[in-house]
């Protein structure tokens, strides 16, 4: 049955409201069959609701995803998890609640109707097990596959820059076979690589290894000694590559279950991430690099705070300013949800923090560069041979300098709290591990630390 009392334990306030100083107790109470068909219905509610309610119904359909909303909630708050290892349960909440906010978007905001759509040519293809029907089955397949596409990949409301499968041919698409094979050889290497980051034994000396005062830096310059700094750029670049790894291996898995099955084409499932080469600025790395998983949900929200609520005329630089401030923000408070898997209160949480501080450094970097072209004499930028504007090497050299010299200072106050927790946990993040498996485990020092 459900119980209310992880709400004190998730936010951990005192009797003044105030967060209290250190992490909760938090334990998970897994109950697998029960979360799962929880948050089935949530899935066949809002899919109903936008293949079967129209638009012109908008107090049902709000009253639907107000149902779906107070199920998660319950859930977040409650100790009921899906399984008892806390890594599992928070990469599954952090994708429940962006799929809420497309269905907020689809159903309130959107107001989209299934079926006018299912009768189109092409839109909805990927969506869809019989296109020659519009079959209340057609419709539900259609609309929850829809509410589960993060990208909506092959819709009229498809994310732009999605990654393409070959640069030199954007509009390739590879075989099924040809997909399964790639994928299957891209799953195996991210999951070996993501299992081989936990080689080092944890302990209580990881957990001392990142103390909570050494997070800020500028304040404290004059004290960040050589070790501290090594340390800071080393687990910044732990942090990049353990999430990127994390995401590709559990993206194929996905991708290979449902091209596999012949649930979906290989089209529905183009690469996650994009080109490093885009990642010398801030607004490079999260827009063009990054995957965009959220991307679909936060944006339409963005949109509406800063158009509908706030009245913010578009296309001005306050109303952009304001809806990146917002897409992170946003993101921000998604991010929470992790943080109270692991027993950080909502209150204390540094997700919201790193966030707005990676939309202030897109404003700092477009502020210099709008100066730059208008007062420098050496224009970062030049004409390629297809005549779009790039920029020249030096400005991307000195774009990545400045992109990893952010990171450098903002990723430390989000990642050692994590880090910190990590030390005495005995879990292991990954479903099964070959480095347990094989005895290496607790194989390598974290002397240097």
């Amino acid at each position: 049955m459900f119980y209310f009392d992880g709400f004190s334990q998730s936010f951990n306030l005192t009797e003044n409201n105030a967060p209290t100083a250190g992490h909760t107790s938090f334990t998970p109470s897994p109950q697998p069959l029960l979360y799962t068909g929880l948050i089935t219905l949530c899935a066949i509610l809002l899919g109903s609701a936008l293949a079967f309610v129209p638009p012109s119904r908008f107090l049902l359909r709000g009253s639907v995803v107000a149902t779906a909303f107070a199920i998660i909630l319950q859930l977040q708050l409650s100790n009921i998890r899906i399984s008892p290892n806390t890594y599992a349960n928070s990469h599954l909440i952090v994708y429940i609640w962006p799929t809420l906010l497309r269905a907020i978007d689809l159903l309130l905001l959107k107001k989209i109707q299934i079926t006018p759509i299912l009768n189109s040519s092409s839109a909805l293809s990927f969506y869809r097990p019989n296109t020659h029907t519009t079959s209340p089955l057609s419709r539900l397949w259609a609309a929850t596959s829809l509410l589960l596409s993060a990208r909506y990949i092959g819709t009229p409301w498809a994310l732009p820059k999605i990654p393409p499968f070959s640069k030199t041919i954007p509009s390739y698409i590879p075989s099924r076979q040809s997909f399964l094979l790639r994928t299957s050889a891209i799953f195996i290497a991210a999951y070996l690589l993501c299992d081989t980051v936990n080689l080092p034994e944890r302990s209580e000396k990881m957990t001392a290894a990142f103390p909570a005062e050494n997070e800020k830096l500028f304040s404290r310059l004059s004290d960040v000694t050589a070790k501290e700094f090594v340390i800071r750029n080393v687990t910044t670049l732990w942090f990049a590559i353990v999430n990127v790894l994390y995401l590709t291996w559990i993206y194929s898995l996905l991708a290979l279950v449902s091209v596999g099955s012949g649930m979906y084409p290989p089209a529905a499932w183009p690469p996650l991430f994009g080109s490093l080469s885009d990642a010398s600025t801030l607004r490079g790395f999260w827009g063009l690099y990054w995957h965009k998983l959220m991307r679909g949900a936060l944006e339409p929200m963005a949109s509406f705070l800063s158009a509908s609520i706030l009245r913010l005329k578009r296309g001005t630089i306050t109303s952009t300013y304001t809806h990146v401030f917002l897409v992170f923000f946003l993101s921000g408070l998604i991010h929470t949800s992790v943080d109270l898997e692991f027993g950080i209160p909502f209150l204390s949480s540094p997700a919201p923090r790193f966030f707005i501080m990676q939309a202030l450094g897109i404003m700092f970097e477009e502020a210099v560069e709008r100066a730059w072209r208008s007062y420098a004499p050496v224009s970062p930028f030049e004409f390629g041979p297809n005549g779009y504007e790039k920029r020249r090497r030096w400005a991307k050299i000195v774009g990545y300098c400045w992109v990893w010299a952010f990171f450098v200072w903002t990723v430390p106050s989000f990642s050692w709290e994590t880090l910190r927790i990590a030390g005495p946990r005995t879990e292991h993040s990954m479903p099964w591990s070959f480095v347990e498996w094989s005895g290496l485990k607790g194989s390598v020092s974290l002397d240097f630390m």
